[in-house]
């Protein structure tokens, strides 16, 4: 099974080995070529290994079988590899071949190529490399992208590219607008010392600065317009639409329509602007040539001139270009906190924000693009929610609001507003907003000197606030990284360091002792004991062991009366037997005893919780306790005893040196052992005697492990042969 990632060249297995399909063979090389050299396989697939030898000197026939054996499972391994790194379409390819370096010189050769294949590659590469050009608008990293994957497939058949040719190539392959970079790297660095990815680093961080200037907030218009019409439109040479009638002078650009100065442009579909790159018209046109120094290569927001006289401004208004009575216009107030003042403007068709913290929801999945009075278009990448207080105190909510983060006011819509259900009166140097239904005043929006109308809409943000002591006590406590405040006390009677206060006694809680010092505290030791046998039985699991016995067992069920502290064991193949052994048990203890079983105590594994477990004890009225999740310690008693027989057991093995196979014999051993063992729960008495009412006799114990010899029955022998 194949799990697969976009973000991925390959699919990948699920002991994460790319998966082939047919494309970008050479990197699907490269991960196969390390994986096997880290499980050491990479010699069998690449040189292969020899048949089996024929030798006459028998120790160099064992010598060479045992390395033939071990280069036939190397192959399988490396095979196997290979067939689960190909998908189902390449698979018949490979289908059918034994040899690891078989099958990968088949894909070598259809997918690499021979050499005459790779020759004529290789060509091809290196004319692709040599004409590689960064395209206008393309991203540094992008274009780096293109020139390291040639290059990883040129080093994939066989050649090696040098750094200093790539870091040339890249130089002489950037546009215009890195010369002077170009420029200063080659005067100032070693080409020979300089490496690819320095290179990038230097010319991203130089695009991230002209990046940076170029989406700087716009100091003259803000004129927003969703960009959803239709694209008839343009065809039908309405220009860029924006609120007022059909004579706008934005169809200046096209044939039989006015321009600035009143005389008609006949536009060229072969001319194209270098100011707001589109076509139609030249940069000496432009209606965003910069008016400022009369030279028609820039526009008016990039001209030096006027950058430095806004710099000595005070406070920077710009009104829009245009004409007044076309096209509306809106400006951007240093001085006022973006996030909770909002200009009404008309020109703008949506609710905009650049703040995307305000939204109490947004809908990311919403994309569209604004287009901003300069012919600029900017990403909207979400709609949503906003809360605000009211001048009441209470919360309301605005809606359809658009976000953009290259957006650095918040602009409300009239037309949105109106469409809301509002009436807006403009009228002495005001705005007065009313409810058009119930006639109710809403607010009143003052104008400011440059003619503009602020509305101060407070976002509403819950706060949560915390009170901390400023107890010289505690912050002494922080200082000595938490140290207890008995420690802090000591050191100050005892007078061990110098300029400490002092401490007083703190129950405050501090949160990062919490975090860094909890922990359990210990169990107490339960005062309530059984006063009879069977009256409570614990009960425990232990297992799987990775050794199976010699009965092919791998678990053990043990049983521990309260009363008196003997012990039963089952061995089990599987945990889903222990409920027949509790019946088996059950069966023996009451009719050895003449006692009821009356309380069974467990942890809450499966086996135990078993349903029809349940039910059965629920029929016989047998009480189940069960512990806590995570809380093995409510089970002690059969928790400890077996930890106890598996050390006994344990070292029973190690000291005579037996194989793990016969850990059942030796822990059935330590059972028997234990029963005939002095207990503190039981008072000079073993749990033997406790529950038979006889001492145990133990002459006939023998060391585990020892030498024994065994007798052959006489019906299973001849008159002359061994007794054992």
């Amino acid at each position: 099974m194949a799990t697969s990632n976009s973000n991925s060249i390959f699919s990948y297995t699920t002991n994460q080995i790319p998966v082939f399909n047919g494309e970008h063979y050479d990197y699907w090389n490269s991960q196969m070529e390390t994986i096997f050299i880290s499980q050491d396989l990479w010699d069998v697939v690449e040189d292969g290994y020899e048949e089996r030898p024929i030798q006459r000197n028998a120790s160099s026939i064992a010598e060479k079988e045992n390395e033939y054996k071990e280069n036939v499972k190397k192959n399988a391994t490396a095979l196997r590899i290979i067939q689960q790194g190909v998908s189902k379409a390449i698979y018949p390819r490979i289908f059918g071949v034994k040899k690891a370096k078989d099958a990968w010189d088949i894909l070598k050769t259809e997918f690499q190529g021979s050499s005459k294949v790779i020759s004529i590659k290789l060509q091809s590469l290196w004319g692709q490399f040599e004409n590689l050009a960064m395209k206008e608008g393309e991203k540094v990293k992008d274009f780096f992208s293109r020139v390291t994957e040639i290059g990883n497939q040129i080093k994939s058949c066989g050649e090696q590219v040098p750094e200093r040719k790539v870091v040339e190539k890249i130089l002489r392959s950037l546009p215009q607008k890195f010369e002077h970079v170009v420029a200063v790297i080659e005067e100032t660095k070693d080409l020979t010392k300089l490496s690819q990815y320095e290179l990038m680093g230097s010319l991203e961080a130089h695009e991230e600065r002209v990046n940076r200037y170029n989406n700087q907030p716009l100091e003259n218009v803000f004129q927003a317009k969703m960009n959803i019409r239709s694209s008839n439109s343009r065809q039908e040479g309405s220009g860029d639409s924006f609120r007022g009638h059909p004579s706008n002078r934005g169809h200046g650009r096209h044939y039989g329509y006015k321009g600035r100065g009143g005389e008609r442009i006949r536009g060229n579909s072969n001319s194209y602007c270098f100011i707001c790159k589109k076509s139609g018209h030249e940069s000496k046109d432009c209606r965003f040539r910069c008016t400022r120094c009369k030279i028609p290569n820039h526009s008016s927001r990039d001209c030096w001139h006027k950058k430095k006289e806004d710099d000595e401004r005070i406070k920077g208004i710009n009104f829009s270009a245009e004409d007044d009575a076309n096209k509306l216009f809106s400006t951007m107030i240093n001085d006022q906190k973006s996030g909770e003042m909002w200009f009404l403007d008309s020109g703008c068709s949506n609710h905009v924000t650049g703040n995307q913290t305000i939204f109490e929801e947004l809908n990311k999945n919403y994309s569209s693009h604004v287009e901003l009075g300069d012919g600029k278009h900017v990403k909207i990448e979400g709609k949503g929610v906003i809360a605000v207080h009211t001048s009441q105190g209470n919360k309301q909510f605005i809606h359809d609001v658009h976000y953009s983060p290259n957006i650095s006011q918040n602009m409300l819509s009239v037309g949105q507003i109106m469409k809301r259900g509002y009436k807006l009166i403009f009228v002495d140097d005001k705005c007065e907003i009313f409810d058009k239904k119930s006639g109710e005043h809403i607010v009143t929006v003052l104008q400011t000197p440059n003619n503009l109308f602020p509305l101060n809409m407070k976002s509403f943000q819950p706060a949560a606030f915390s009170s901390k002591s400023t107890d010289d006590s505690y912050l002494w406590h922080l200082r000595y990284g938490h140290l207890n405040n008995k420690g802090l006390q000591l050191l100050k009677q005892k007078n061990m360091v110098v300029g400490l206060p002092e401490i007083k006694t703190d129950n405050a809680v501090c949160e990062g002792c919490i975090y860094g010092k909890m922990h359990r505290l210990p169990f107490p030791r339960t005062a309530w004991r059984s006063q009879a046998p069977l009256e409570l039985v614990h009960s425990d699991i232990c297992g799987p062991t990775r050794t199976p016995s010699l009965g092919n067992k791998r678990y053990f069920l043990l049983f521990v009366d309260d009363y008196t502290r003997i012990i039963w064991i089952y061995f089990l193949d599987k945990k889903s037997e222990a409920f027949t052994k509790f019946l088996h048990f059950k069966a023996l203890v009451e009719n050895q005893s003449g006692c009821k079983l009356k309380t069974l105590r467990t942890d809450r594994g499966g086996e135990f919780i078993y349903k029809p477990f349940l039910n059965y004890c629920k029929e016989q009225g047998i009480s189940r306790q069960l512990t806590i999740r995570h809380t093995p310690q409510q089970n002690g008693v059969a928790e400890r005893k077996n930890r106890t027989i598996v050390e006994m057991a344990r070292s029973m093995l190690k000291g005579k040196e037996l194989p793990n196979s016969f850990w059942a014999e030796a822990v059935s051993s330590v059972v028997y052992i234990l029963n005939r063992s002095p207990t503190k729960a039981v008072r000079d008495r073993t749990p033997f005697e406790a529950w038979h009412g006889r001492k145990p006799v133990v002459s006939q114990l023998k060391v585990f492990g020892c030498i024994a010899y065994s007798l052959v029955p006489a019906q299973n022998r001849e008159k002359f042969d061994k007794k054992r």
